[in-house]
C-alpha cells in the first residue's frame, strides 16, 4: 500500500520569501512551521517540498545554490525530527512552457514518485493560487492556500498550524 504525503511550497510557505535568496545562512523559517510539520508527520504523512525557482532560468542563481538552500532547509528541519523526503524544484522561467512549473503538476508528480506515495491520498499547501492549481492538476484531494483572506472555492488557512489541522482532518476523514 502506498503512503500519503503533504507537498509544501517553499518560499512564503515554509520560509520567509526574501526574493531571489541564494545564501542558505539567511533562511528564516516562518513562525509555527516546526510544530505544524511535526503534527503532519506524526499523523503518518511523508513530506515533500515543491518549489518554482525561476531565478535559475533568469541567471540569478545556480542549480547548485538552490540545492544548497534545500539541503540547509532539510538540515534545519532534521534538527527537530522532521524529514523532508523529497525536495523538487523547477528551474524554468514561465515562458519556457515546461511541465514542471507550478501550476502544472510535474513537480508534485515527481515528488510523489520519489516518495512512493498515492497522490490521491495526499495534499498540497502553498501561498499562491498556482500551488493550489498544481495540487488539483496532480490529483491531490486536499489543497490549502495560506492566506489571511477567504478565496471563493479554495480551502484557506491563516497559517501553517491551521493548514496542518485541515489536512489531517480532511484526509483522515477520507480514509475512514
Amino acid at each position: 500500500m502506498l503512503s500519503k504525503a503533504v507537498f509544501l511550497d517553499r518560499d512564503g510557505t515554509l520560509i520567509l520569501d526574501q526574493g531571489y535568496l541564494c545564501d542558505p545562512d539567511r533562511i528564516t523559517l516562518i513562525e509555527g512551521v516546526i510544530p505544524a510539520l511535526t503534527r503532519i508527520q506524526q499523523a503518518g504523512f511523508l513530506l515533500g517540498v515543491v518549489t518554482n525557482q525561476s531565478a535559475i532560468g533568469r541567471g540569478l542563481r545556480t542549480a547548485m545554490q538552490v540545492e544548497e538552500m534545500n539541503a540547509r532547509l532539510r538540515a534545519m528541519f532534521a534538527r527537530h525530527g522532521i524529514e523532508i523526503g523529497a525536495a523538487c524544484y523547477c528551474p524554468h522561467v514561465p515562458e519556457d512552457g515546461c511541465s514542471c512549473r507550478k501550476p502544472k503538476p510535474g513537480l508534485l508528480l515527481a515528488a510523489a514518485e520519489i516518495l512512493g506515495v498515492d497522490i490521491r491520498q495526499s495534499a498540497m499547501i502553498g501561498d499562491n493560487r498556482s500551488d493550489i492549481e498544481a495540487g488539483e492538476a496532480a490529483g491531490c484531494p486536499v489543497n490549502v492556500l495560506l492566506s489571511p483572506i477567504p478565496c471563493h472555492g479554495i480551502l484557506v488557512a491563516k497559517d501553517m498550524g491551521e493548514a496542518a489541522d485541515l489536512v489531517i482532518e480532511k484526509l483522515s476523514r477520507r480514509s475512514t
